[in-house]
Order: C-alpha cells, then structure tokens, then sequence
C-alpha cells in the first residue's frame, strides 16, 4: 500500500513538472514572439524595414541595411564606415583516443611485468580529433566609448553575419 502512494506522488510529481515546464517555454516563446513584433515595429519607425535580417533565434536580433548602410543589432544601429574588422569567435577542442591500448598493455605485462604493461598501454597508436565550433561574432569599430562587441549566435547566423560585414569592409 505504501509502495503504491509514493508511485503515485512520484508520478504526480513529475506531471506536475512537465505541465509546468510546459507552461514556461509557451510563455518564453510567446514573449519571444511579442519582441519580435516589437523589433520590426521599431524597423519600421526607424526606416530600416527593407533591411536583412540575420539572426532573429532567441539571441540578439541582428539585421543589414543595404540602403541606409547600417548594422543594427537589437534597437541600436551602426554605420557600416565605424566597423573596422571583425572575427570569429571559436571554441576549439580536441578528443584523443587510443586503439589497441589494451591489447599492447597485455603484451607488455607478459614480456616485462607490470612495467611492460605501463609502456605497452603507452606505445599504443593514438588519435587526436580537433574540433572548431563557432560561437559567435567580435565586431571591432572605430570608437574609444565601444571599440568592440562581442555578439553570442548561432553557428549558421554567426558566419552569415561574418560574411555579410566581410563584404561591407571588402567595399571601403
């Protein structure tokens, strides 16, 4: 009987937290959408609504415009002549795996006890796999009060951005 009240509260609990986990990301999402609304409606106002939008997945809205000759991030746009350069932000790791490590410390400890088995495990061929994932955008301008930015985004948004300003500064 008891067994049978805590299986209960236990999946009453859980329930429970998945309604309301729920409940949150509609509530973040619709937010979500209401800033989105909010940002074209602040475009628009502004005269930037013919401008490319870049990025507008839960991170920072970030838009072109061409014709105007701005960047605008979020509600603050700058001119396209105060960007001096910009990079890519990377996050490099590296994954090392050992193949056949067990087979020669096995060797090793015949011919030469628990020290072969030491350096037979080391003798072992050995792989390393750099990885380089992009996380975002450093944009530089030619102002002392904000000589940089840096703009956390997705990897697809992150090397468009990228793209787009390399082409901007490729044209001064």
């Amino acid at each position: 009987m008891g067994l049978l009240i805590l299986v209960i509260v236990f999946v009453g609990l859980f329930v429970f937290l998945f309604v309301a986990a729920f409940k949150q990301a509609k509530k973040e999402e619709q937010e979500w959408e209401e800033k989105k609304v909010a940002h074209r409606a602040w475009l628009k106002k502004f005269g930037y609504d013919n401008s490319k939008m870049i990025s507008d997945k839960r991170e920072h809205f970030v838009d072109l415009c061409t014709e105007k000759k701005k960047l605008i991030i979020d509600e603050r746009s700058y001119a396209f002549d105060t960007i001096v350069s910009c990079e890519l932000v990377t996050k490099v790791s590296s994954t090392t795996t050992t193949n056949g490590g067990l087979a020669a410390a096995a060797i090793g400890g015949l011919v030469g006890g628990s020290s072969g088995a030491v350096v037979g495990s080391n003798m072992a061929p050995r792989t390393t796999t750099f990885n380089t994932d992009v996380e975002g955008v450093k944009i530089y301008f030619n102002d002392a009060n904000n000589p940089s930015m840096v703009l956390k985004l997705k990897k697809e948004a992150s090397i468009a951005l990228y793209d787009a300003l390399y082409v901007i500064l490729a044209q001064k």
